[in-house]
């Protein structure tokens, strides 16, 4: 019975080790996302049957707001109340949608990076 115990706290001991040197950022409060959380990224046309992802940086305060709207045809994305926009996606506007199309000529405003790079992911796939 004795033996049993000790090869059992033996294993739980392991177990604890294990977890500790596996996700140390769990108690240290720091994560592993990277420093480039920031990136911007675009879909850009390489040729007529494949897309590229390139990246740009995008250095974003809380008041920053972003507006997809089409431009000359294509996604603009206006920074704060721009009128030209800062990046433009290789997207042609007429293959969405009517009510898509609806959407870019308003404008689609969104509030972060984040929300943006899911918006051009939706828009540029």
């Amino acid at each position: 019975m004795k033996r049993i115990i000790i090869l059992l706290l033996f294993v739980i001991a392991i177990i604890i080790l294990l977890i500790l040197f596996r996700y140390p950022q769990n108690w240290t409060g720091t994560t592993s996302e990277p420093a480039s959380s920031n990136i911007l990224y675009n879909s850009t046309a390489n040729a007529p049957s494949s897309q590229e992802t390139s990246g740009i940086i995008a250095m974003a305060s809380k008041t920053d707001i972003y507006t997809l709207k089409e431009y000359e045809g294509r996604i603009g994305i206006f920074h704060n109340d721009d009128t030209v926009p800062y990046q433009q996606l290789d997207v042609d506007v007429s293959t969405f949608s009517e009510e898509d199309q609806r959407l870019l000529k308003e404008g689609i405003t969104v509030y972060s990076i984040d929300e943006l790079n899911r918006k051009i992911e939706d828009y540029g796939s």
